[in-house]
């Protein structure tokens, strides 16, 4: 997925809309800052589940085969 990404980026639609994004993005956080200070504590709490559900996607997967037996 990384790949399909960066070659989208590099690509001038990609440029493009990365770049409204961006645009988006900055006047969005300078003419709502006061009002998005007051909810970033909430923000931060809900990311909590978010960033369990993605980093721990692959727990319990990881140490290959050490549940069997080697001899």
């Amino acid at each position: 997925m990384k790949t399909r990404f960066l070659s989208f980026c590099c690509t001038p639609k990609g440029v493009l809309t990365l770049g409204i994004v961006a645009l988006a993005t900055f006047f969005v956080l300078r003419n709502y800052s006061d009002q998005m200070a007051g909810w970033l504590p909430y923000l931060i709490f809900l990311l909590c589940p978010l960033m369990h559900l993605f980093m721990h996607r692959s727990h319990g997967r990881h140490g290959g085969d050490s549940g069997k037996d080697s001899s």
